[in-house]
């Protein structure tokens, strides 16, 4: 059963102590160390300009050499990052058109062969490529024995997720002083720098929606008329005294 684990980078508890056993199939031989990253981005408006912000960190994680790479490639597929989050939204987008469409053919409400006929290819190639992006992802998800996930956006924390549940446990016990819950345990969700920005821009969302809805619309009769040209016939609201004088012409 897979656990997550807190870790406090900052207090001076030094380098990170590694179980000397690889963590996804036990080995204590042919040991190697593999990058793991992690990193918190951020997109912010400052000045008329969009500013993103990005602060990374590095993992030397231990692991045997023959899962060293795999686990690697798979950690990498499983980022939190804006690019790899994008992807595998496009991914997903793409499966669930799929099994929409698996779902038409099943009822008879389309036709498999009409519909390969009448596609564009583009758009049957990111069906395709969906499938084999999800097949990729469930193999990152087998083959990632230690992984690391985020960090944490209001403090000095770094998230880390273990397949195996007594791994995890040596690792916090070769690491007490900086998997403590005095160092690395989240604050009350009030006590977040990140809660009251997202309470700001919701806040600032609902005040601009509430001035849309509520704007008056400036009647056609209080705008002013355009120029008149020679070419241009336009009407014009009366007033009540154009009115009056109209009725004093006319003799009504």
């Amino acid at each position: 059963m897979a656990e997550t684990v807190r870790i406090a980078m900052t207090g001076g508890h030094g380098p990170l102590k590694w179980p000397q056993r690889c963590p996804r199939c036990g080995a204590s031989s042919d040991l190697i160390y593999f990058d793991g990253r992690v990193a918190r981005e951020s997109v912010s408006l400052g000045l008329g300009v969009w500013r993103f912000r990005r602060y990374s960190l590095t993992f030397s994680i231990l692991t045997c050499r023959r899962h060293a790479l795999a686990n690697e490639l798979g950690a990498a597929l499983l980022a939190r990052g804006m690019v790899m989050m994008l992807l595998r939204g496009l991914i997903y987008i793409s499966l669930s058109l799929s099994l929409i469409l698996v779902f038409l053919f099943a009822t008879g409400a389309r036709a498999p062969t009409e519909f390969a006929h009448t596609t564009p290819a583009p758009f049957l190639g990111y069906l395709v490529a969906g499938w084999c992006g999800t097949g990729l992802l469930l193999w990152a998800r087998r083959v990632t024995a230690v992984r690391p996930v985020r960090l944490d956006p209001d403090q000095d924390v770094a998230v880390l997720r273990f397949a195996d549940e007594k791994y995890a446990r040596d690792f916090k016990k070769a690491n007490s002083k900086a998997t403590s819950k005095a160092l690395s345990d989240p604050p009350i969700f009030f006590a977040r720098a990140s809660f009251w920005k997202t309470v700001l821009v919701i806040a600032l969302v609902a005040f601009i929606a509430h001035k849309v809805a509520h704007a008056t619309p400036q009647s056609h009769c209080e705008r002013a008329p355009p120029r008149p040209r020679s070419s241009d016939y336009y009407w014009s609201c009366p007033g009540p005294a154009a009115l009056a004088n109209s009725a004093r012409v006319t003799g009504r």
